[in-house]
């Protein structure tokens, strides 16, 4: 089974930007996992590009995550998490468990955080 289909991924609607060549853009989510989002983004980015994915929580605070494009269908653009700090990823984390509803399946899938 490909890997990217037994990762859980959760319905999660948030505004993001993606930072690439310099520039900021607005993106929305569709989905999220502890690896990675699908996004629609305009203008799409190209496959292989790497970028910063950025989301404000309500807090204030804001994910800060390298990503690289793996597909860009359309306005759809799915984006693998490279490297984020460990609080980063421990929000994410907290962010999909709560999605989910399912702690016990995000524990699961769970690997070493980035570093």
């Amino acid at each position: 089974m490909d890997d990217r289909r037994r990762r859980l991924r959760v319905p999660a609607r948030y505004a993001v930007h993606l930072e690439y060549g310099g520039s900021r853009n607005r993106a929305l989510t569709l989905d999220l996992s502890l690896r990675g989002a699908l996004c629609i983004a305009h203008p799409p980015l190209p496959v292989g590009a790497a970028c910063r994915f950025l989301l404000t929580l309500a807090e204030g605070y804001e994910l800060s995550v390298d990503a690289e494009v793996v597909r860009a269908e359309s306005d759809e653009t799915a984006l693998r998490f490279t490297a984020m700090s460990p609080e980063t990823y421990a929000h994410l984390r907290n962010m999909v468990e709560l999605l989910a509803g399912d702690a016990d399946g995000v524990e699961a899938e769970e690997t070493v955080p980035f570093q």
